[in-house]
């Protein structure tokens, strides 16, 4: 697999390239979209982060520091939404 990944990733990068370019152009002419991919997006990341940042991390403070950290990201993705 990694094989593969590594051999089409020049495809991965023009493909992204591609979309922040066309995300750049849809921003110019309706600028609220951008609220709406921003806030998905740090949604998203902020979900992702839940459950392996809370499993790895030994410390009982820094376990709550971390999910309040990722409640703040959530909440404003959603309000961005």
């Amino acid at each position: 697999m990694m094989k593969l990944l590594k051999k089409y990733v020049w495809l991965f990068e023009w493909i992204a390239a591609a979309l922040i370019l066309a995300l750049g152009i849809y921003v110019a002419v309706e600028p609220s979209v951008l609220y709406l991919v921003a806030g998905i997006a740090i949604t998203i990341l902020g979900l992702f982060r839940v459950i392996p940042l809370l499993k790895t991390t030994d410390d009982r403070i820094l376990k709550f520091v971390f999910l309040g950290e990722m409640i703040l990201n959530i909440g404003i993705g959603v309000a961005l939404i």
